[in-house]
């Protein structure tokens, strides 16, 4: 015995039921509908009765698929969503949502839905990566420059505005944004003779944190040598520290490199190391990675095993 339910909104923890009918040797969902007052309507559950117990066999889900590509800042609510029941939004491994700034999301989950929202991540939902630190700064007059500067910290990923599944596929990225590498301290010179000039050197900016985290700026003074800029961050992978210049009584340390990308996470930025020398002063610290999850509101979040 079957029983269908027709337009009636419901609330449920069961999703992603589906009835398969096999079309030339391929199984593919089907979508009931049943005949009423003479008009076909869309069926939004059906129900099975097994052992005497009624149990949910089929449950109406809009589905929305991101193409190949790369996509920025996406949210949920500027989609054309049916939102009356489930809705799954997949990312195919060809795709990655990414923010577009520390202080962007790469998604938000938008509000008003009437059943449960799935994210079924095949592919990259990544937070943006901080910005290296600069390097420390060569001194003047057998003083210590200004140290390195600390880098930027990583963003969140995903802003929750609502219970959400999130359904985690082999091979799949869902990471924050990773910190980024601190400067390298400035190298300190001696104070003797001939020429302080001769005894200064910027340390190297910091790495990117993945990703696309900008490098930091290399370590400069008007009496001392110049260190090397950071480099930038890929989708993945941090950036090198740019290294850091040197003089016969001193050195200025390279700058750490960026956090990269954890599938799994999220990873912090390394620190840069205080310059040599009698003068020399400290690197920078390592920026922080973000948050998987903004969540302010306390909802549910539940993480599992989707599909293959």
């Amino acid at each position: 015995m079957i029983m269908m339910l027709l337009h009636q909104k419901v609330r449920t923890g069961i999703f992603g039921l589906s009835i398969k009918s096999k079309v030339s040797g391929s199984w593919v969902d089907s979508h009931p509908k049943a005949k009423v007052g003479g008009v076909w309507k869309r069926v939004l559950k059906v129900y099975a009765k097994v052992g005497g117990v009624w149990k949910t066999t089929y449950e109406y889900e809009y589905v929305h698929t991101y193409g190949a590509g790369t996509f920025t800042d996406q949210d949920f609510d500027n989609l054309s969503l049916d939102k009356s029941l489930n809705v799954r939004v997949i990312i195919p491994a060809d795709a990655i949502i990414i923010a577009s700034s520390t202080s962007n999301y790469a998604i938000k989950t938008g509000t008003g839905y009437g059943g449960n929202l799935i994210i079924e991540n095949r592919g990259k939902i990544l937070g943006r990566g901080g910005n290296g630190g600069r390097g420390g700064l060569s001194g003047a007059g057998g003083n210590a420059g200004p140290a390195g500067v600390a880098g930027g910290n990583g963003g969140d990923t995903i802003h929750v505005e609502c219970p959400l599944y999130i359904y985690r596929i082999s091979g799949d990225y869902l990471s924050a944004g990773g910190g980024a590498g601190g400067g390298g301290g400035s190298g300190g010179g001696s104070s003797g003779f001939p020429s302080y000039a001769n005894y200064y050197a910027g340390g190297g900016g910091g790495g990117g944190g993945a990703p696309f985290g900008l490098g930091g700026a290399r370590g400069s003074g008007s009496q001392g040598r110049l260190g090397s800029v950071g480099a930038n961050a890929g989708i993945t992978a941090g950036g090198a520290g740019g290294a850091g210049s040197a003089h016969s009584e001193g050195a200025g340390s390279a700058g750490a490199y960026g956090a990269s990308v954890s599938p799994n996470g999220t990873l912090n930025g390394g620190a840069g190391a205080s310059g040599t020398g009698s003068f020399a002063s400290a690197g920078g610290s390592g920026g922080s990675s973000g948050s998987l999850l903004y969540n302010p509101s306390g909802h549910s979040v539940t993480y599992s095993n989707g599909p293959q």
